[in-house]
């Protein structure tokens, strides 16, 4: 294992408000164009991955509330366990090189919630399985490149995300897994931003 010290910066240096609202845009282009191409060569069970499912407002209440109900639990654990210091780390380096808006977390958050979900559980979890397909979102987050034991209880949380993702979009929804991932990021970013707020306070005082 690599100490978190040894870790790189999770941006590089000079990397803009700009850059990283461009980076999201095509970033879930990309997984919108490849949940098409999946879809089209593959077939999906039900026709579109939106065929079935509750009424859009429920799904969208529902996974409102589960998103970020989650997302304040979630963050409470990451500032107690010491085991996700080494996350907290590098989210808060992103918000000391970015110097993100709210509406560029909000951005961040609706393409995340969109391109994530229509691809792994709207394109491959049909042919795949939800646990599979869980497995393989943990891992397209790249949190594996350099083994740390914070990296890897944040790579498992991921697995069991992406697996209630899957169990809520096939009870609700596509819309609500949607929904829930997007508000999870969302709360989950104004959560982190308070936190690295607060410390910055704290290290000037």
């Amino acid at each position: 294992m690599s100490p978190a010290s040894q870790d790189p910066r999770p941006v590089p240096p000079g990397m803009t408000r700009r850059g990283i609202l461009m980076l999201s845009a095509v970033t879930t282009a990309g997984l919108t164009l490849a949940a098409i191409a999946i879809t089209a060569n593959w077939g999906h069970p039900d026709g579109t991955p939106f065929a079935r499912g509750m009424a859009a407002w429920r799904q969208v209440g529902i996974g409102l509330g589960i998103g970020s109900v989650l997302a304040m639990v979630m963050s409470l654990v990451e500032i107690r366990v010491a085991l996700f210091d080494e996350m907290r780390r590098i989210v808060h380096d992103v918000f000391h090189t970015i110097r993100p808006a709210r509406i560029d977390l909000l951005l961040v958050s609706l393409g995340a919630g969109w391109g994530e979900e229509l691809l792994f559980r709207g394109a491959i979890q049909p042919h795949l399985g939800i646990w599979p397909a869980a497995v393989v979102f943990a891992l397209a987050h790249f949190l594996l490149t350099r083994l740390t034991w914070g990296r890897l209880a944040y790579t498992a949380a991921l697995v069991l995300a992406g697996a209630g993702l899957g169990y809520l979009a096939e009870w609700a929804g596509l819309l609500a897994a949607m929904t829930a991932h997007a508000a999870y990021d969302f709360v989950a970013l104004l959560w982190a931003e308070w936190d690295f707020r607060r410390e910055e306070r704290a290290s000037i005082s």
